[in-house]
């Protein structure tokens, strides 16, 4: 049962038991976006338009065009 429950924390946090037992020790320096949230980062799934995802994130801190976009509708973004 507890590795059961620890498994299921593990997969529930973004960086894992790991990362959440490191950020205990060590400082965090990482920059979110305004509007950037774990809760709504949960809620993206394939499929979702970028206005979809804007509504949930906020605007991206960075975007940039995919290489090979002939149509300059392959783009990457980037919240922190």
């Amino acid at each position: 049962m507890a590795v059961a429950a620890l498994a299921g924390v593990h997969a529930w946090l973004i960086d894992g038991i790991d990362g959440w037992l490191w950020s205990l020790t060590l400082t965090e320096d990482t920059a979110d976006a305004p509007g950037y949230s774990d809760a709504g980062f949960r809620r993206v799934h394939r499929g979702m338009s970028a206005e979809e995802v804007h509504r949930l994130l906020g605007p991206p801190l960075q975007r940039w065009a995919l290489s090979g976009a002939h149509d300059g509708g392959d783009f990457g973004e980037r919240w922190s």
